[in-house]
């Protein structure tokens, strides 16, 4: 096992990565910006913001929509 992992760094490590399909986790995304959000503004002043500006938690995958709710909650 050791060995297959090994040669699946180097392959990703050199770029060789023909076999390989990525695909962006929006979901995942956006709740990890969630967690962001609630973590440097609070819980309930984003949770405030989201519902004012009527924006659910999988709307923060779109770059955009997070940059707009990270200026709102700075200012």
């Amino acid at each position: 096992m050791k060995k297959e992992m090994e040669n699946f760094e180097s392959e990703m490590k050199s770029g060789d990565t023909k076999g390989i399909l990525y695909k962006q986790d929006s979901e995942m995304e956006s709740l990890i910006r969630f967690d962001f959000l609630k973590e440097k503004y609070g819980e309930n002043k984003i949770n405030t913001i989201l519902e004012e500006n009527k924006v659910s938690i999988s709307d923060l995958s779109i770059q955009e929509i997070f940059i707009k709710i990270i200026e709102i909650a700075g200012s």
